[in-house]
């Protein structure tokens, strides 16, 4: 861009009036955008149905249906769309804090740490965003997440991705230095963000639209961000403006990179910006929409015809439907034409456009009819049909999971530099068994001590039959209890008893915690699962023991040992033929009474109806 824009300054290097320089710089780069920008409008309204004007406020807010004009009637591209987010986004993805090398207190503060982030996800509407990002990327090539913090918590927010403006010539061969988000909001909003700058915005430029009534006023609010020019320039900088007021300049020193996490569906070679799936299926879908056009108008003209001859004498008012019609003529009888329909090879070659969609999707029919193969029941089947199918958007499902690291990655930034500034930003932590409250204070580590990893939520796959016998398979091996299948299994028609069967186990996992992390001891008690307990917590005692666990909750753990050994000991002793709380009892003999060898829950567990399919 030519240096006279600048005035020999940068509009970061400015002393007042950024605003001036800012505006300018995006007047020069609105050349750039216009390609991108009817690139995306199309792809709107391919996938929307709808025709929008333009991106413009009038433009936008008069869109008109297709429905006129019938320009997509087998929307292929929404199908595709769709399909795609609905199989990608069902997983909620979670990530894990590790450290190399750790000692105990750090490996337990990762720990916590990967309960914070799971908590700021949860609260800053991550996992409702997050879909809305896939679709953009599919659909305009490019998702846009905003990650910042403001009053104290932390906000992910979905940000079209028009609103972006950066120099083409600059990300050229790699991420650009500068960014520029422009964005339409309603006057007072930006006075209530900017309460001291009120005055000033009395005199800021209102954006008109002119076919439409003016309900609230409207101004054009530009966020820009350098980044340094090296390690240590210190020229970063961070700047909101309005046409004619400066509301917010800063420096941008205390972060790396700006507050966006792009999801690209298929990079470019060069550039900044990607390509979506939307604009790879737009020829096939306009060739679609001309013939279901041409099929339409040859259904409509092989209706059947009567054909009478010139000078015939035909009383039209005996032509009729009825079976055995009498039709009065003099002269040459009518007679019948019915125009041959659509030709073979018309709807054939819409087939295969049809089957060349789904495969550039990368999906099947019956996967955007959210149906399985005719035969396909048992588990085993389920599992490597449902591999064979993502390895086909495997390579976008891989870029939409590491999102969530990205995304992980720049709220610790925010914490930490919130902390810096006095603020000890908490979140509240959704457990097994209750809500906590975390405090970055008490888990702080910071980004040199641990690695970030990623693991869907659901590691099964989603069809009741396929699930059920994954569980199953962990179980027949002894990888599992039934008390730990019941809880991978998880019905909701079964969410009381699967509670009820596996509340010795949460009880215990619990207790481990409670000690190991918080320094408190819990007594064992009689009516607990002592064997259970036991081995539990034997495997963390000698888990915290190998991570170089204070010595203090190593004794914790050792003194409920012991106690439960104590209790089974005691349990041992004859009572009148009444098996001990605790314990199960053992198989009666050839000849002889008692309870029968099985666990009454296990037997419950055995008799459960199998799942609804």
């Amino acid at each position: 861009m030519p240096n006279r824009i600048y005035d020999n300054k940068f509009w970061w290097q400015s002393e007042k009036n950024y605003y001036a320089r800012i505006f300018a710089v995006l007047e020069a780069l609105k050349e750039q955008h216009v390609a991108r920008e009817n690139e995306h409008l199309l792809n709107m309204r391919l996938y929307g149905n709808v025709y929008t004007r333009d991106l413009t406020l009038s433009g936008y807010s008069k869109p008109q249906s297709f429905k006129r004009h019938h320009r997509v009637q087998m929307n292929i591209v929404q199908a595709m769309v769709d399909t795609i987010t609905a199989k990608v986004t069902s997983n909620e993805t979670k990530v894990q804090f590790l450290t190399e090398g750790g000692d105990f207190t750090s490996q337990q503060k990762a720990k916590r740490l990967t309960k914070f982030c799971q908590g700021l996800f949860n609260m800053s509407n991550l996992y409702r965003v997050a879909p809305l990002i896939f679709r953009d990327a599919a659909v305009l090539g490019m998702g846009v997440m905003k990650v910042f913090e403001r009053d104290g918590k932390i906000f992910a927010e979905r940000v079209f991705p028009n609103e972006i403006i950066i120099d083409d010539q600059e990300s050229m061969g790699g991420d650009p230095r500068q960014y520029f988000q422009r964005k339409f909001l309603p006057l007072e909003m930006v006075k209530a963000m900017f309460p001291d700058k009120a005055k000033e915005l009395e005199n800021a430029e209102i954006i008109e639209a002119n076919d439409q009534p003016r309900v609230s006023p409207m101004v054009e609010v530009i966020e820009a961000w350098h980044l340094e020019s090296s390690p240590g320039a210190g020229d970063s900088a961070h700047i909101i403006c309005v046409d004619g007021v400066d509301l917010l300049v800063e420096e941008y020193g205390h972060r790396k990179r700006p507050p966006f996490v792009f999801l690209r569906w298929t990079p470019r070679m060069l550039g900044f910006f990607a390509e979506g799936l939307c604009s790879q299926l737009t020829g096939l879908q306009v060739e679609i929409n001309h013939l279901c056009k041409y099929v339409s108008t040859a259904m409509a003209l092989s209706t059947p015809k009567v054909m009478l001859e010139s000078g015939s004498q035909i009383s039209s008012g005996t032509i009729n439907n009825e079976i055995w019609g009498i039709i009065e003529y003099t002269g040459t009888p009518p007679t019948y034409y019915v125009p041959p329909t659509v030709a073979p090879e018309v709807l054939q070659h819409l087939d295969r456009i049809f089957a060349r969609a789904y495969e550039i999707a990368g999906i099947s029919s019956l996967e955007s009819q959210a149906k399985k193969p005719v035969g396909l029941e048992s588990g085993v089947a389920l599992r490597e049909y449902a591999t064979q199918a993502s390895t086909r958007y495997a390579a976008i499902q891989r870029s939409y999971e590491s999102m969530f690291l990205e995304v992980a990655d720049h709220m610790m930034e925010l914490v930490r530099h919130a902390a810096e500034n006095g603020e000890d930003l908490d979140v509240m932590s959704a457990g097994d068994k209750d809500v906590e409250r975390i405090k970055w204070s008490d888990i702080a580590l910071s980004d040199e001590d641990y690695v970030i990893r990623k693991w869907p939520t659901n590691l099964f796959s989603d069809t009741p039959a396929a699930k059920l016998q994954s569980v199953t398979e962990l179980a027949q091996s002894g990888l599992i209890d039934a008390s730990q299948a019941m809880l991978l299994l998880d019905y909701p028609d079964t969410e009381a008893l699967t509670h009820l069967l596996t509340s010795d186990y949460h009880d215990v996992i619990h207790i481990i915690g409670e000690m190991l992390e918080h320094g408190r001891y819990h007594p064992p008690e009689a009516f607990q699962n002592l064997q259970l307990a036991t081995k539990l917590v034997n495997s963390a005692y000698l888990r915290a023991k190998s991570q170089g666990a204070p010595e203090e909750r190593l004794d914790l753990l050792r003194r409920y040992l012991e106690s439960a050994s104590a209790l089974l000991a005691e349990s041992m002793q004859p009572m009148g033929g009444q098996a001990p709380m605790g314990m199960q009892q053992s198989p009666p003999s050839a000849g002889g009474g008692g309870l029968p060898a099985a666990d009454p829950l296990q037997q419950d567990v055995a008799a459960l109806p199998p799942p609804v399919m």
